[in-house]
């Protein structure tokens, strides 16, 4: 490769990273657990994707999960499950 195109390409480059890493900062922003993934084709970054893991400790101390993964359900006076409230009143 002759040094003028390696030279446009790392100038490229360069110019692409300077873009970027904003994107990558805010992404990494706050993150607790998780990853960021940055995808590069053709020495462009194309994409950035965070995945946050959000860890709930406290449903083990306050009885576990039912049978179908999830929290129970909050329980009314008379011992059934709570009905959700109607929001348009």
């Amino acid at each position: 490769m002759s040094q003028s195109v390696e030279g446009s390409r790392s100038e490229r480059l360069r110019a692409d990273a300077d873009a970027v890493w904003p994107h990558i900062r805010q992404a990494l922003r706050d993150l607790g657990y998780g990853h960021v993934t940055i995808i590069v084709q053709d020495g462009h970054v194309v994409q950035i994707e965070r995945m946050e893991k959000r860890r709930f400790t406290n449903v083990a101390k306050q009885g576990g999960l039912g049978a179908d993964g999830l929290p129970p359900l909050e329980k009314n006076s008379s011992g059934g499950p709570a009905e959700a409230e109607d929001p348009s009143g």
